[in-house]
């Protein structure tokens, strides 16, 4: 078989000789046809000496680079057809060329894989458009088997979502989906590019797809809960993050976020227990942290708020949040100095957050600086115009 392999690359090589010869022989007006023809044989030759040349064993990623650079798709569709071709030959006269087709399969397989691999490998490096090319040869590698399908179209959606190229990602799911229609981690991704695309309700439906499917799935309780959230529907997100938590109880996320919507209905007791069962399964979350402390403020338990708020800032210092809530704590304990201070952390790593500059104009206020309680009025005019307390306020302060 070697020796049958290396005659045919012989062949092409000669072959490309040939036609490069041509080429320089050629007028002007003709080396266009001749340049194509060159360009063709050589991607040819390029799948050969992936497919037809390396044993099994020792297909790499490197290999696939190479074909994925080589610009080989039209070989490698030929080569597919030409396996297709053979089995079909198989089945109608079996005996005599069983063993080519094996070949053929086996090394086909082995090239499937090792490109299915290396996107994993590229995306596990962040390196999304690298892995998107590996995704591409793996789906031509795998037609015919529409769980592989399904898999390579999952994947090739989720660089698309990293990529944020969502409508890409979108229509990915779709494929996933329409070979494997009870994918729920695709329609699950599917509902979060459209989320991210601020197509909400369609969302909710991709979300609902995935739970008929599987109800004791969390990830869409909880993705669903999240946009419950963020139109103010506190009763259906308590809901969905409930479901979550129902299905997977070690899920801090889910009950950080429940714990936050507890809060907005005033229930703050039970939110602040929210917050602890979140940090009873990730102790370093420092979002909890701080949805504790805001929770023991408004409890009015404001020292046990600012020592939470503290550890929210030792496990992630730049946590704009996490400052702005201590701002809270501070003033709740009459302490406007450290207060006016935290309001400046929490500026130094969001300059544009509104919410903030009107609060340190509140805090200027009642350090009796009229003039630069103005100047954060009007920093979050800047950032908010329609910022009608801010507005209020200026009109409050004379200077």
């Amino acid at each position: 078989m070697a020796s049958h392999w290396i005659g045919w690359v012989f062949a092409v090589a000669s072959a490309l000789l040939f036609v490069f010869k041509e080429l320089l022989d050629k007028p002007r007006e003709h080396q266009k046809q001749w340049i194509w023809r060159f360009s063709w044989m050589s991607a040819a030759a390029a799948a050969a000496a992936v497919f037809l040349l390396v044993p099994e064993s020792s297909i790499t990623s490197e290999d696939v680079e190479r074909a994925a650079e080589s610009g080989s798709r039209r070989a490698m569709t030929a080569m597919f057809d030409s396996l297709k071709q053979c089995n079909a030959e198989v089945r109608s006269a079996p005996g005599g060329i069983q063993k080519d087709c094996g070949e053929l399969a086996t090394r086909w397989a082995a090239f499937a894989q090792t490109a299915f691999d290396s996107a994993q490998v590229a995306m596990g490096l962040g390196n999304f458009d690298k892995a998107l090319i590996h995704l591409q040869y793996a789906q031509l590698s795998v037609r015919g088997d529409s769980a592989k399908v399904s898999e390579v179209y999952f994947y090739t959606g989720n660089c698309f979502l990293n990529l944020h190229r969502l409508q890409e990602a979108a229509m990915s799911y779709d494929s996933a989906t329409a070979y494997e229609s009870n994918s729920t981690s695709a329609w699950n991704n599917k509902g979060v590019a459209l989320y991210e695309a601020g197509k909400w309700e369609e969302a909710v439906g991709s979300y609902s797809k995935a739970v008929g499917i599987d109800p004791n799935y969390e990830k869409p309780w909880y993705n669903t809960g999240m946009i419950f959230a963020q139109f103010g529907r506190w009763e259906d997100a308590i809901e969905s993050f409930g479901r979550a938590i129902r299905s997977k109880r070690n899920y801090p996320e889910a009950w950080c976020d429940r714990g936050v919507a507890l809060c907005k209905l005033g229930r703050f007791e039970e939110g602040l227990q929210n917050c602890d069962s979140a940090l009873a399964y990730k102790t370093d979350f420092p979002l909890a942290w701080n949805n504790r402390g805001a929770a023991l403020v408004d409890l009015n338990r404001c020292p046990e708020g600012l020592a939470s708020c503290d550890t929210a800032i030792h496990y992630q210092h730049e946590f704009w949040k996490a400052w702005f809530t201590r701002a809270h704590a501070l003033r709740c304990l009459g302490r406007h100095l450290e207060e006016l201070k935290s309001c400046d952390s929490a500026l130094a790593y969001k300059h544009d957050d509104a919410d903030t500059w009107y609060y340190r104009a509140g805090t200027l206020v009642l350090l009796h600086r009229p003039d630069d309680a103005l100047r954060s009025c009007d920093s979050a005019l800047k950032y908010k115009p329609d910022m009608s307390c801010a507005s209020d306020l200026k009109k409050t302060i004379v200077p």
